[in-house]
């Protein structure tokens, strides 16, 4: 509980949403807007009980003109399954929104037009968060999800493609509805997530450093490992454990920058 109450101790608010709400209060759209952002707070608030359940440090929540996003500590440091939980929070926090928007259409807090555009951004935001663009809980769950089925590093390079192919279709509605803060947040993304692919497998191969309680063993010959599993490589007729080949690989990728 006392985690939680910190929570607002750590709120960045950018200027574009500053202007954004400005903006809102001239054209009389502030009461729908503070809707939108409610059930935005609401969604990633939810990721961060997640996170503060399983002990995982929030660093900050920033208040962007579309949203919130909350930043975390490397997940690759807990289990695969409490990080699904923590993501899952997020698009179940929709039955959430749609119960208080219910609640305050009944007691005649809001209009039926205001319930309506707010029922629709609902929706919306539970659409949205579940494409499979980085950072966006969608390309989180199917990341997890094929790490039972591929080695992380091409796990990533998968997620990847499907990230950036979803990303030029959505870019494409983006433009054509002149969302600009959509098409700004999408392409800035992208551009992150592919320079900082090293770096994002160096984490996981550093949180393969860590002893390994995981029961289910996963032994093979690629020059990899599978995240969900303690990893077992067969290499030059000698068995290494993940945390012997975690340090190898580590070693590899620091020569090669």
């Amino acid at each position: 509980m006392k985690n939680i109450l910190l929570l607002p101790s750590k709120m960045i608010i950018k200027v574009s949403t500053i202007i954004t709400i400005f903006i809102a209060l001239l054209i009389n759209r502030h009461r729908l807007l503070f809707l939108q952002y409610l059930m935005a707070f609401i969604h990633e608030i939810s990721h961060c009980i997640g996170a503060i359940i399983f002990k995982i440090n929030i660093n900050s929540i920033t208040f962007l003109p579309f949203g919130f996003y909350a930043d975390m500590d490397n997940l690759y440091d807990v289990k695969w399954y409490k990080e699904f939980i923590i993501v899952l929070l997020g698009p179940l926090s929709f039955f959430v929104s749609y119960f208080l928007l219910k609640y305050l259409y009944i007691n005649n807090y809001i209009s039926f037009l205001l319930y309506s555009e707010a029922s629709k951004t609902n929706l919306f935001i539970l659409i949205f968060n579940l494409l499979p663009i980085y950072p966006l809980d969608g390309y989180r769950i199917i990341k997890i999800i094929f790490g039972f089925l591929f080695s992380e590093k091409r796990v990533l390079k998968i997620t990847n493609i499907i990230s950036l192919i979803t990303t030029v279709f959505l870019l494409i509605y983006a433009f054509n509805n002149k969302q600009i803060f959509v098409i700004s947040f999408l392409i800035v993304n992208q551009y992150m997530l592919f320079r900082s692919f090293k770096v994002i497998y160096r984490r996981f191969l550093v949180s393969k450093t860590i002893e390994n309680a995981d029961s289910r063993i996963k032994i093979h010959n690629l020059e990899d490992l599978y995240r969900p599993f303690n990893n077992y490589i067969i290499k030059n007729k000698k068995i290494y454990n993940e945390k012997e080949f975690s340090l190898i690989l580590l070693n590899s990728n620091k020569k090669n920058g």
